[in-house]
């Protein structure tokens, strides 16, 4: 993970007032077969002197978003969907979305 305060040039093009860093990850995946490796960027209000944090808060930040993605497809077969003309897919997702949302507060059913 490498982070900078040096975002000058980011904030002459865009007006986020609390902008302090850009973080950058690298991923390393291994199937056994082939390594692959990404590297990720993240814009941040956080000081680039706490890795620790920094580190902590990406990981969090992506453990939310497998959980989510991992449970659309799970319960909704969400890469098996083909729906593709005008706003479709976009109407799809954000249906997804909330029948999720609205699973996950029920609280009177034990489904």
């Amino acid at each position: 993970m490498a982070a900078t305060k040096d975002i000058d040039w980011l904030k002459q093009r865009h007006v986020w007032p609390s902008l302090t860093s850009i973080v950058a990850v690298t991923a390393t995946r291994d199937t056994g077969e082939k390594v692959t490796q990404e590297t990720r960027y993240f814009i941040s209000s956080l000081d680039t002197e706490d890795k620790a944090k920094l580190g902590s808060i990406v990981r969090a930040h992506w453990s939310i978003d497998n959980q989510l993605y991992w449970t659309l497809d799970v319960a909704f077969d969400e890469d098996q969907c083909r729906t593709r003309s005008g706003h479709s897919a976009a109407n799809m997702t954000t249906l997804r979305h909330v029948a999720l949302n609205l699973a996950k507060n029920e609280k009177t059913a034990k489904v």
